[in-house]
């Protein structure tokens, strides 16, 4: 009886090569994007949305040298400008994603946005509202760790639980952002220009609304 060709010995070594290859191309490849869990609970749950949250944080972060990625200043307040194009090519978030996405981080308080001219153009400009996205997620980080170790309200107002050790619980005190690292290497960098200082457009006239 014939072996069929896919169980032949020259078949498998070839599916193994090619397998190896693709591998070895998948350890050296940077083109990913890095989330944290907690980013899309706070956007409630929605996937879309804490990607989104999760790049936003990203260009909030430092440069290696401590210098800021964001350079659009607005209103005393560096923001970050992208169009409906620059999120798809950086994440994969499709234009009418994007509209739903920042409706969720706008109605949780996590941004604001606003329109204003750059580079000869109206685009959106996405500001953290640091007080209100710090205690979401001090918030959100006690709420994941009680549903992972089973702790109710219930078991903290009658404090029958010993006091969980500091390093297994978060203290819901959040001094300093966490560090989030971003590989994307197809990421267009649209804020390396020098600050701009052009004029709001009211956002009722928004190509985004």
């Amino acid at each position: 009886m014939e072996i069929p060709a896919n169980c032949k010995p020259e078949s498998h070594a070839k599916e193994a090569l090619l397998m190896e290859e693709f591998l070895q191309h998948e350890r050296a490849s940077r083109d990913t994007l890095d989330v944290k869990k907690v980013y899309i609970d706070m956007a409630d749950g929605d996937l879309v949305a804490g990607i989104m949250l999760s790049q936003i944080i990203y260009w909030n972060l430092p440069a290696h040298k401590g210098c800021h990625k964001l350079r659009v200043k607005h209103d005393g307040y560096l923001g970050l400008a992208k169009t409906r194009e620059d999120w798809y090519e950086e994440c994969r978030i499709s234009v009418k994603q994007v509209d739903r996405a920042l409706d969720i981080l706008r109605d949780g308080g996590l941004v604001e946005t606003k329109i204003f001219g750059f580079r000869g153009k109206r685009m959106l400009h996405i500001r953290i509202l640091w007080e209100n996205f710090v205690a979401t997620y001090n918030t959100t980080v006690m709420a994941n760790w009680k549903k992972a170790h089973g702790v109710t309200d219930t078991d903290d107002d009658n404090d029958t639980n010993p006091e969980p050790e500091e390093a297994n619980c978060p203290n819901g005190n959040m001094q300093t952002a966490e560090r989030v690292t971003s590989n994307t290497e197809t990421t267009t960098e649209t804020n390396k220009e020098g600050a701009q200082h052009s004029q709001a457009i009211p956002e009722n006239q928004s190509p985004f609304r």
